[in-house]
């Protein structure tokens, strides 16, 4: 009997396996401009590269919302910090990656790639997944050179070259030079104020902002009819600006215009 109850309590403490882990790691439930979409991230508090961007005068990294949430959430931040353990120190045998139940996905939501091992865990999951569409978003741009330097991008992955200075866009043709990448699979990153915006018109903001779901510019390379078919830049407002730079899109946007006179032509009619 005392035999038997052992065994029981072993089954009961049993320990993940390398696929459950995996599968524990993956954030399911944002909200916000994530909101029905899946990620992976690590931590950015712990991240050498993030803290010193953070402290970069100019840098997007001084405005990081990734910041703010893991000092806000604990559990997000405990989250992420194990996912630093779990990709960035050991490759992952194709065995214990796990089906990805998910057609949008992220890597680094919340933080950026640590050193080759991790990108390359990131790229070994989306070679398992290929009905997933993921994009990774990072300012490591040395580890990722590297590593595509030796490797083709998976079909697919979108790499998401994210800019390290406000209204200064990354140049992102060196990736392009490696031969990993196909039209549009390498994209651009980059965040505008609202006084930049203000003096440059030819700048044109095609972020959808408040919903990467509803937007899908940053993953979806499925036809040439697709969002993010053969688009090289995408561009965002900073967020704490948008509400003050809507009114200089919409001017600029001749539909959009042709819209609001509309609506109150019918309103007058009415």
């Amino acid at each position: 009997m005392k035999e038997k109850k052992e065994k029981l309590s072993l089954k009961k403490h049993k320990l993940p396996t390398m696929q459950e882990k995996i599968l524990d790691s993956f954030c399911i439930n944002h909200t916000g401009k994530m909101k029905g979409m899946s990620s992976v991230s690590t931590c950015c508090l712990e991240n050498p590269l993030c803290i010193r961007n953070q402290s970069t005068p100019g840098s997007i990294c001084q405005h990081c919302y990734a910041k703010t949430m893991q000092e806000m959430y604990k559990d997000l931040k405990n989250k992420d910090v194990a996912n630093i353990e779990l990709y960035t120190k050991t490759l992952i045998d194709a065995k214990d990656i796990p089906d990805v139940n998910s057609q949008w996905f992220r890597f680094e939501s919340f933080g950026d790639i640590f050193n080759r091992t991790h990108l390359e865990n990131y790229m070994r999951i989306a070679e398992k997944n290929p009905k997933t569409n993921f994009a990774l978003f990072t300012k490591n741009y040395g580890v990722a050179m590297e590593y595509f330097k030796e490797n083709k991008c998976p079909k697919n992955v979108t790499l998401v070259i994210s800019s390290m200075f406000l209204n200064k866009p990354m140049n992102i043709e060196p990736f392009y030079k490696t031969g990993a990448f196909e039209e549009g699979q390498c994209k651009c990153f980059t965040v505008y104020d609202y006084d930049y915006l203000k003096k440059h018109k030819e700048v044109n903001i095609n972020c959808g902002s408040r919903s990467c779901l509803g937007c899908k510019l940053c993953y979806d390379r499925s036809s040439d009819k697709a969002p993010g078919w053969g688009v090289r830049e995408v561009n965002e407002i900073l967020k704490s600006d948008q509400s003050k730079a809507e009114g200089i899109l919409i001017v600029r946007d001749s539909k959009k215009v042709d819209e609001i006179f509309n609506n109150i032509l019918d309103l007058e009619e009415d």
